[in-house]
């Protein structure tokens, strides 16, 4: 009675520990189009929608220390603070999302450039004007980040040179590519609309979900968080095995005394 006890108080201590030290996953996003009305609606939606915390960023952050995925889309004006947090960010294994656009947009693809530079990627942000208008590819490149993924909504991109490609659009045009950097990666989408109201369905958010490793979406590559369930029955396996050793050494204490 007293061994179960102990079981159970054990297990509740290793419960609530457990419990303690488990946080959510975070999301940091910066819009930069339209006053941050454009995707991030969509995104923190999504994802505050999928139980994870969802932060905003202005222009003038200067940290991205503890979230799991960063998303900067149009990433214009960024000054020294913030590239020195996006490297640090990166290189320390965070998941960076980058998107641009297509021709007219310039400023959006130099603020791509200077991140991809800055973090010493081969990955390049060319200007160009593909697709405009809303189109589904599934010019898709099978890999570790694509699980689940068969095509994408976008609309209107430049093109990307450099890095392991991810997807085409429908003329050919490489538009979204990553590589890793450090302990970490960035991704690189020559379109900011996979991210829109109209464009975030069908295998956008698996995408999306993939990129930062958060298991939400087809390929669950972050260590899912472990509820007070598992949690309470692992306590009480702990406390089981160590019942069972502690009988088996007191049996094997009394052996001999038996035998004599």
């Amino acid at each position: 009675m007293r061994l179960i006890s102990k079981a159970l108080v054990t297990a509740c201590m290793i419960t609530a520990f457990g419990s303690s030290t488990v946080t959510a996953s975070v999301v940091d996003i910066y819009d930069g189009f339209e006053g941050g009305t454009y995707v991030y609606p969509t995104l923190s939606s999504y994802f505050s929608g999928q139980g994870y915390t969802v932060n905003q960023l202005t222009a003038s952050f200067t940290s991205l220390a503890g979230a799991n995925l960063a998303i900067l889309s149009d990433p214009e004006g960024f000054g020294s603070a913030q590239l020195s947090a996006i490297d640090s960010y990166v290189n320390g294994g965070g998941r960076l999302i980058i998107n641009s656009d297509g021709t007219n947009f310039e400023a959006a693809q130099t603020g791509v450039n200077n991140i991809l530079t800055s973090l010493g990627s081969s990955i390049v942000n060319v200007d160009a004007g593909y697709d405009e208008g809303y189109h589904n590819t599934t010019n898709v490149v099978s890999g570790p980040f694509t699980a689940g993924v068969t095509s994408i909504n976008y609309g209107y991109t430049s093109y990307l040179t450099g890095g392991t490609p991810v997807a085409y659009g429908i003329s050919g045009q490489l538009f979204i590519a990553y590589q890793q950097i450090g302990a970490g990666y960035v991704f690189a989408i020559a379109d900011f609309n996979t991210a829109d109201s109209t464009t975030f369905t069908g295998d956008n958010p698996t995408l999306y979900c993939d990129f930062g490793g958060l298991g939400c979406g087809g390929n669950a590559t972050a260590t899912p968080l472990p509820t007070a369930a598992p949690l309470f029955a692992t306590g009480l396996a702990a406390m089981g095995l160590f019942g069972w050793r502690r009988k088996r050494k007191t049996a094997r204490t009394m052996l001999p005394f038996a035998a004599a």
